[in-house]
């Protein structure tokens, strides 16, 4: 998780590592923080 939070720190239009990131929150259970990784990753696909 600390990886993926830096990639997307360091370039906040990488989608894949957003949703990378949603699906390791959601593991981790942490489902609000899931939810806004996937709403990024899916903002940038529009």
């Amino acid at each position: 998780v600390p990886e993926l939070e830096r990639a997307v720190q360091l370039d906040p239009h990488m989608n894949r590592a957003y949703f990378l990131l949603a699906r390791a929150y959601q593991r981790l259970g942490r489902k609000e923080d899931a939810a806004t990784a996937l709403k990024k990753a899916q903002q940038g696909q529009e």
